[in-house]
């Protein structure tokens, strides 16, 4: 896995969504670049519908419509390194 991007604004749901990424990674012992995407315009050119979103090498694997859970994390990280790897 190259990059994980999470877009949104800073409000508690996208705080709360860093905050569970940053617990998948960690227990998974992944060491991957986490970049924080708050700019407006960064989040229009990405192809998100609604925020916060999680991006891995540049794909949306989760967007603003419900936080995902621990286990959906961890499953979209397993199969992202899987492929890459």
């Amino acid at each position: 896995m190259k990059q994980i991007r999470i877009l949104g604004l800073g409000n508690s749901r996208h705080r709360q969504l860093s905050r569970l990424l940053e617990g998948v990674v960690s227990d998974l012992g992944i060491t991957v670049d986490v970049e924080q995407v708050m700019e407006v315009e960064q989040i229009l050119s990405s192809g998100v519908e609604s925020i916060p979103a999680v991006l891995l090498n540049d794909k949306v694997v989760f967007d603003g419509k419900s936080n995902p859970t621990r286990a959906e994390l961890r499953d979209a990280l397993l199969r992202s390194s899987r492929q890459v790897n």
